[in-house]
């Protein structure tokens, strides 16, 4: 097995299976947040398309929950993974990869929280709560 080099020095033996590990585990964390955000995808997807009919209110807003719930272990497993990086490389991550998926989540869920708002059903069940 070959030696790593590091900053210009050989890393040999323990070391070198503890940077392997390491490097592994790195690899193990960045698929599980992209994985994350893959079915963060699908759950928007299948949102969007159960907001096409006002008929769907109730489930919109169990899914939405779903969603939420999700992006919570996205922003976990996004936390997990930068701990494997430098400082520069945390930086160009964020700008890179996570702020603009956070610009498209956040803007889902505000396009979702107006469908349920402006939704006919909602109007109709929240004036029917002032009365009661």
């Amino acid at each position: 097995m070959e030696d790593i080099i590091t900053d210009g020095a050989p890393v040999e033996g323990e070391k070198q299976g503890e940077l392997l590990e390491l490097e592994k585990r790195k690899k193990e964390a960045k698929n599980a947040r992209k994985n994350k955000c893959a079915a963060l995808t699908r759950k928007l997807n299948r949102i969007t398309e159960l907001m096409t009919d006002t008929v769907n209110l109730h489930k919109v807003k169990e899914n939405v929950q779903k969603y939420n719930d999700m992006f919570e272990e996205f922003n976990d497993l996004h936390k997990q993974y930068q701990q494997f990086l430098s400082q520069e490389e945390c930086t160009a991550d964020t700008d890179q990869w996570y702020e603009p998926k956070l610009i498209n989540i956040n803007e889902f869920k505000s396009k979702a929280e107006q469908w349920i708002q402006s939704c006919p059903v909602q109007q109709h069940l929240s004036s029917q709560s002032e009365f009661t």
